[in-house]
């Protein structure tokens, strides 16, 4: 059986009250290794935030990939830098030391590969 097409109800799926236990095809989110406030992290101590794009950027930031020859993650990182190093300082008018202290991280190795 393949995991897209449906289970057929049979006798196999019927237990005892109270023996019922999550099929091996279960999967459930849980907030085990999430950081504070829920946030999930990488072992490597990375967090993970999901970007949704509409299909016209998607389709604009495969194709600068493509041209670069560089991840998705790698392109994003360093516009992302680039807008918190020379963007917002220039908008909030030096008013966060915190920020203007910020050093940007240094860029993935290879040995981490693209996203």
């Amino acid at each position: 059986m393949s995991l897209l097409e449906p289970a057929s109800l049979t006798e196999a799926l019927l237990v005892a009250k109270g023996a019922a236990a999550p099929s091996r095809f279960t999967t459930t989110r849980s907030s085990a290794g999430a950081g504070a406030g829920g946030r999930a992290r990488q072992p490597d101590g990375r967090a993970r935030l999901p970007l949704r794009l509409d299909e016209k950027r998607h389709r604009r930031l495969r194709l600068a990939t493509a041209h670069l020859r560089k991840s998705g993650q790698a392109l994003l990182l360093a516009a992302l830098d680039h807008y918190l190093d020379h963007v917002v300082p220039t908008l909030i008018e030096g008013r966060c030391h915190c920020l203007a202290c910020g050093m940007t991280p240094p860029a993935p190795s290879p040995a981490q590969g693209p996203a």
